[in-house]
């Protein structure tokens, strides 16, 4: 196979995807602290993977937000959804993101269709959830609510 050489206006167009996609998971994790893994798999089963955890606190009195994150997380999420929005060739993407609130544990997931992220049923998340890298079924956890990501809106036009 021949090797992929993005031009310089693919590897533009995958990176404000990539932001836009960042900024919109965060924008609808809400409060709690969160963990984004990103996973890409390349043409010949190269997978890329990366976790950034994030941090979302609100206060009640003044009604302004905090976020918190890691810096080297976040830019490797970027790397890997830049990679699954045209950076490579890739034949899947998925992201899922861990919440955990005062209420408990929730998985939600989103898979790259049609070159965006679009929200996966709770049946999906649960599946890639519970199967490692490799393919093998790793159990479910304890106490772990899976659910159905939620939409995150149109890409962006560019």
């Amino acid at each position: 196979m021949p090797e992929y050489h993005p031009d310089d206006a693919t590897l533009r167009a995958a990176e404000r995807r990539a932001l836009e996609a960042l900024t919109k998971l965060i924008r609808a994790a809400g409060p709690g602290s969160h963990l984004i893994c990103a996973v890409a798999h390349e043409v010949g089963d190269t997978a890329l993977r990366s976790v950034c955890p994030f941090s979302i606190s609100r206060d009640d009195e003044t009604g302004l937000t905090a976020l918190e994150w890691c810096s080297e997380g976040l830019r490797d999420v970027h790397a890997v959804l830049c990679a699954a929005f045209g950076a490579t060739p890739v034949t899947t993407a998925c992201v899922l993101m861990r919440t955990i609130t005062n209420t408990g544990t929730t998985v939600r997931g989103w898979l790259l269709r049609q070159n965006w992220l679009v929200p996966i049923s709770e049946a999906e998340v649960f599946k890639a959830a519970c199967t490692g890298l490799g393919g093998e079924l790793v159990p479910p956890e304890y106490g772990v609510t899976y659910a159905a990501g939620v939409p995150l809106g149109p890409p962006p036009l560019t």
